[in-house]
């Protein structure tokens, strides 16, 4: 233990003293500039307490988002600048394990991000309530940074392993670029999963219409999204953002809620004359499935619609509004990346990269 808390010290005071610590910097000045200016719009500071709470969210949100890139870089860089310059060797010469040195660095390196982050977003709130002149918004960029933590120490992590091959930059490129892809992967992950569900309420006719929903890049994608849950941990931010924005300008959300505003139903007016953007059915809610529930197609029309519609990769969501397309008249809300397991799995993939890094340092030959 003694050896990891000094490892991890040696690497505060590493990293407060790194040029890459410019970036961050430069990042905080402007985005301080950015929040007095959103306060300052039109010239007044006289802000409903719900206009200063949002902005002063906003940048919250957005130190969280930075402060993720920087841990992939900064864990990027931890153990591939001592393996160039030959300090691993010294240190490995010690006797001090290989985990040990991964989890000292991994543990300084996090403390440093953290408390960065934590202090700039009470400057932020600071800032927002002097600027506002109401204690509203003190706290607000310190709550948005809470949800953002978890994804700043996976992107840490997941650096960390790639550092393990030697070169810095070798590292950071291919650890932002997997990074990035694993992230705007869970978009598909929970289309896939979203279609899945409204499949298996389907009649048996109506389903056979589809094409069939990606029974292997759908499952190797989520294996991949468990594995690199960035598209989790951010969707969970997302949504936590959302309850809180709703429940300060409209009050509580009602129970059971869960609508999503991608979903499309067929009604007159939209496209083609019949497309409209209609929330998902909560648990409990029957579906807007009669024909005769519109004025102006029919049944027919609308079936037309919707094969057309799912021969366009629209999906099972385009038969939405039409009569026996569905085995029941309501079913429940889609399932979210984030539910439940969901998050529990993300949290554990923090520890899971640490081990990744552990396992590669380990097995290194020229070390030995």
């Amino acid at each position: 233990m003694i050896a990891i808390l000094a490892i991890a010290r040696s690497t505060v005071t590493e990293l407060r003293r790194q040029r890459l610590l410019l970036i961050p910097i430069i990042g905080v000045v402007l985005s301080l500039l950015a929040l007095v200016g959103a306060l300052l719009v039109g010239g007044s500071v006289d802000l409903a307490d719900r206009e200063a709470e949002q902005a002063a969210w906003a940048v919250g949100a957005g130190a969280g988002i930075g402060g993720g890139l920087y841990a992939l870089i900064v864990g990027a860089s931890l153990v591939a600048r001592e393996l160039s310059d030959g300090t691993m060797l010294m240190l490995a010469a010690r006797p001090v394990g290989r985990w040990q040195i991964v989890l000292g660095r991994v543990l300084g390196a996090a403390v440093f991000i953290v408390a960065t982050l934590v202090v700039t977003c009470a400057v932020y709130g600071l800032v927002a309530s002097a600027v506002s002149g109401s204690f509203a918004p003190i706290d607000e960029p310190v709550q948005a940074l809470w949800y953002a933590i978890p994804g700043v120490l996976l992107a840490l992590c997941v650096g960390t392993a790639f550092s393990i091959q030697g070169r810095a930059t070798a590292a950071i490129g291919s650890a932002v670029i997997v990074s990035a892809f694993a992230a705007g992967l869970a978009a598909y992950v929970d289309a896939w999963r979203t279609e899945g569900h409204l499949r298996s309420y389907m009649t048996d006719t109506a389903r056979d219409t589809l094409t069939p929903n990606d029974p292997f890049v759908g499952p190797v994608s989520r294996a991949m999204v468990a594995v690199m849950p960035y598209g989790v941990l951010i969707g969970h931010a997302a949504q936590e953002g959302n309850d809180r924005e709703y429940d300060s300008s409209r009050g509580a959300a009602p129970p059971g809620s869960d609508y999503d505003p991608d979903h499309i139903t067929v009604g007159p007016g939209g496209s083609g004359g019949f497309a409209t953007a209609t929330p998902l059915p909560v648990p409990g809610e029957t579906p807007s499935s009669d024909a005769a529930a519109f004025e102006g197609p029919s049944a027919a029309d609308l079936r037309r619609f919707a094969q057309e519609c799912a021969d366009n990769d629209g999906g099972a969501s385009c038969w939405y509004a039409v009569r026996d397309a569905w085995k029941q008249k309501s079913f429940p809300a889609r399932p979210k990346l984030y539910d439940g397991w969901e998050l529990l799995l993300a949290w554990l993939a923090i520890p899971f990269w640490v081990a990744v890094s552990i396992l590669l340092l380990t097995r290194r030959r020229d070390l030995a």
